[in-house]
């Protein structure tokens, strides 16, 4: 019985060492692989589930427009549910498969694998907002807005409406510190406004009680960041005792998710955000036929997110029709180039050069630059 059990172990161990040989051996050796671990699912599952959408919609039609064969790609979409310890799983099981180009998010998961990635010397898409993520490593890009382009933002909005005092509020986690001690605070100081900070934690605080002390201080102009499950129901309390008014109170980034989730629009007025020009209307003349395209694909309206991923997907296309491996000076030699998020170009380090601008609701729905 043993004899027989040890044999039938070796035949299925030769079947599967067959069946492998007979995968490797019969792959395309020229087939881009391109390997994504993001969270698809858990609190920010919302801002993230556009990416992959957006990046295989730029790979095919950045290759139709080149006569790429099809497919030319492989797309394997995993999951890190937001936990570090999942994200090491999804990138040792994808190193072992092999990739070419590999995209992670949000800062969490994409620190827990960063080393490990970059030890693979291939080109690493960021999505994360971390100011300086990227320039920390020989291969790594982020064709993607974020606090490094934001803080600068926050600072020239203050310039402009000659801010003398200015509360902060922000979400106590390392991006954002980063962000205000390394550029915002630094930048408000050079202006000779007074400033205070307080910070609120992921879950559980009262805005409430921080919307008193704001209106304690006296502020002339507010400023606002976390993701936009605490946008929404910090400004909220702002709102509610009358602090939210001209245009005082700047939100980040991710207060351009609330166009996105059915917030009443009259809830969205009275407050600047910084704000990719995908999302002002007639600033990005070829985002608009696009806009359509994408919708009859996905079924709901896209964000810049999911711009910013289809460009993405074009430029890895014109990467790969010089090089079927491209490295990442393969990637950005394709550039600066016209995209449906704007001019997409990079700085030396990798990271997105591209504009935000700061803009506002209208009453009736609309999103301006803010003059």
């Amino acid at each position: 019985m043993n004899k027989r059990t040890s044999l039938i172990a070796i035949v299925a161990i030769l079947l599967i060492g067959g069946l492998l040989w007979f995968q490797n051996g019969t792959k395309n050796p020229d087939t881009l692989e391109v390997a994504i671990n993001l969270p698809l699912s858990g609190p920010i599952a919302a801002f993230m589930e556009p990416y992959p959408v957006g990046l295989k919609m730029g790979l095919e039609e950045g290759g139709d427009a080149l006569n790429l064969p099809t497919p030319y790609f492989s797309l394997d979409v995993q999951d890190n549910a937001g936990k570090p310890s999942q994200a090491i799983s999804v990138m040792q099981r994808q190193k072992l498969h092999g990739f070419d180009v590999y995209v992670s998010g949000s800062t969490e998961m994409t620190m827990a694998i960063i080393g490990e990635v970059d030890a693979t010397k291939k080109p690493h898409f960021l999505i994360t907002f971390d100011a300086y993520m990227t320039g920390k490593g020989p291969d790594r890009l982020r064709i993607l807005p974020n606090y490094k382009l934001e803080g600068p933002l926050w600072v020239e909005y203050a310039k402009r409406r000659g801010a003398k005092r200015i509360f902060m509020l922000t979400l106590n986690n390392a991006p954002i510190e980063e962000e205000f001690s390394k550029i915002v605070e630094p930048g408000v100081k050079t202006l000779g406004a007074e400033f205070r900070r307080e910070r609120f934690e992921w879950t559980g605080s009262d805005y409430r009680a921080l919307a008193l002390k704001v209106q304690e201080y006296q502020p002339d102009l507010i400023m606002v960041n976390g993701y936009s499950v605490h946008l929404y129901p910090a400004i909220g309390a702002l709102r509610s005792l009358g602090l939210v008014k001209d245009h005082n109170t700047i939100a980040a980034l991710d207060f351009g998710d609330l166009l996105y989730n059915g917030t009443p629009k009259a809830e969205l007025v009275d407050v600047a955000f910084v704000c990719p020009l995908f999302e002002i209307p007639g600033a990005v003349p070829q985002s608009a036929d696009w806009r359509k395209r994408y919708e009859a694909r996905a079924g709901n309206r896209p964000s810049y997110v999911a711009a910013y991923a289809y460009d993405t997907g074009r430029m890895i296309a014109n990467a790969y029709k010089k090089n079927p491996h491209p490295t990442k000076a393969d990637l950005v030699a394709v550039l600066p180039m016209e995209g449906v998020s704007g001019k997409v170009a990079v700085d030396g380090e990798g990271d997105l050069a591209s504009t935000l601008t700061i803009a506002a609701v209208e009453p009736d729905g609309n999103v301006i630059t803010l003059k």
